[in-house]
Parts: C-alpha cells; structure tokens; sequence
C-alpha cells in the first residue's frame, strides 16, 4: 500500500532535521542551502529563514520561542530568539570546550538547563544558565543500584541527549559497548524456572 505525500515543500537540499511546533508551523535545518527554516502547517509558505552553516542539531523552547543550535564542525551550541517580535538575536553561546557535538537540548520543562551530546570527548556536557556552571559525564552504570553490572561503562560517541523533569538524561550512543545480557538481571515479573 502507497502513501501520498499530504503537503510537500520541494525548496529544500540536504533536510536533516525537523520538528513541527505547536503551532502546527514545521521548523527543519536544511542543511544543503545553510538555513534553518520555518514553513507554515501546510508547508507552502516560508515562514522565515535562518542563515546557518554547520547546524547537526536543534531544539526549540515554546515557551522562550528560542531555538538552541548544534553545531558539530563549528565545536559551539548556540541559542537565539526565534518569534516574530525578536528573531536571530544570539542570546547565548557555549563557552565549553566541544569536540563534534552532535546534539544540544533544554531540560524537559527548564530552559534554564542544557545538556550537550559531545560526541568528539566522549561525554555529556551540562550547563546550568542560573548557575552558569558546566558539569561533565563520561561514564554510566546500567543503574544506580545496579549489583549484576558493577562496573562502570565509559561513555563512547554520544549523539543524542535529552533530560527529562526529574533530572534523568537518555543517551544515544553512536555506537556504544556490547552488553551481555546474561550478566543483567531480569526486571521480567516472570519466573523463567516457571513452566507453562
């Protein structure tokens, strides 16, 4: 079964990310033509454009109508103003020393905190604006009481990063230890020496 295309934008190169806001516009880092660009809900009118080179990544903040700019080949994270009021304006940019940071996003419901995927040092980077404090992560464990995996995992190529309201961060790895998982334990509720 084909699907047809409901809205199309054909004045694109190389897209590599997109988000629709709760507008209903669509923001997309088209990175062939060195733009961020904000198309309207049907993708037939170009909102406003954002010239750019290098972005790997965003995130945009309903809230401060801010976007926060990854830009790996530059080694900086970046934010500006993104309304109709203020647009372009760079409110912050990274002071941490970056290597190839591939992705860089608010705290789930704080945009006072940002945490940078830096791929190239193999860590996660934390920024605290209210403090203007960075902290740094390198290393895991599967769980903080985790008793079946005591040792701890170094962190290798982290490329997407997120921190969720209660302080949680997922990592993606770009590719990341093998992990046997005879040596975890199960969190099934299932017995395994259970039969049927």
């Amino acid at each position: 079964m084909s699907q047809t295309a409901k809205y199309a934008y054909w004045g694109v190169s190389n897209p590599n990310f997109a988000i629709q806001i709760y507008s209903g516009n669509y923001i997309v880092s088209d990175a062939g033509n060195d733009r961020i660009i904000e198309l309207d809900s049907t993708l037939s009118t170009l909102v406003r454009s954002y010239a750019t080179n290098g972005a790997s990544f965003f995130d945009y903040s309903e809230d401060n109508e801010t976007l926060l700019i990854t830009y790996g080949v530059h080694n900086s994270v970046v934010e500006v103003t993104w309304s109709e009021l203020d647009f372009g304006t760079i409110l912050w940019q990274s002071t941490a020393s970056l290597n190839s940071p591939q992705s860089a996003t608010y705290k789930q419901g704080d945009v006072s905190k940002m945490v940078v995927a830096d791929t190239g040092n193999n860590r996660v980077v934390l920024y605290d604006r209210d403090e203007n404090a960075y902290s740094y992560i390198s290393s895991y464990k599967l769980s903080s009481d985790d008793t079946a995996t005591p040792e701890i995992s170094n962190l290798y190529k982290p490329y997407r990063v997120q921190q969720s309201k209660n302080g949680n961060i997922c990592i993606v790895e770009q590719s990341g230890r093998s992990l046997d998982f005879t040596t975890v334990e199960s969190s099934s509720s299932s017995d395994s020496s259970e039969s049927s």
